[in-house]
């Protein structure tokens, strides 16, 4: 267990975007490591899905009537790059095939947690045990990921 005055544990918390100095009730709580990169994983999640808009989709996948239909369609890779950027490179990408489609995500390479913000897009269940760990296409986030991270920055919850 790790007690938020840890040096990491603070670093970790802030990356988060939270300021220590407001925060009541965090001295004395203890964390687990699996706590806190669960905790950064589901902020990051909640970060990504907030700042997603249509020009972020991939050409194929914009226009109001998938959007309506399928909300999260069309946003897997982007939301992958941009959450590797926020959680680190201990999460991998990886990718798989849905109903035909090509769904990418993030696993922890030690744990094997997944991180995949737009599962919901599917009618059934991710296959994630027939995905293939791969890199990236690009060996820097894409211009659409880019636009993405921006817009996380401005609202000053993550740093870089």
């Amino acid at each position: 267990m790790i007690n938020p005055t840890n040096e990491k544990v603070r670093d970790a918390i802030v990356s988060l975007g939270y300021d220590l100095n407001s925060m009541k009730g965090v001295k004395g709580t203890f964390y687990t490591t699996d706590r806190l990169r669960d905790l950064k994983a589901a902020v990051a999640e909640i970060l990504i899905l907030r700042h997603l808009s249509d020009d972020l989709r991939k050409t194929a996948w914009r226009g109001d009537q998938l959007r309506n239909l399928k909300p999260l369609a069309g946003y897997c890779y982007v939301v992958a790059e941009a959450g590797r950027e926020i959680l680190g490179h201990d999460w991998k990408p990886s990718q798989v095939r849905v109903d035909g489609v090509s769904h990418w995500f993030l696993k922890h390479e030690s744990t094997g947690a997944i991180f995949d913000p737009t599962q919901g897009q599917f009618d059934r269940p991710v296959p994630y045990d027939k995905a293939r760990n791969c890199g990236f296409l690009t060996k820097t986030p894409c211009k659409r990921t880019m636009v993405l991270l921006e817009r996380i920055r401005k609202t000053r919850c993550v740093s870089k």
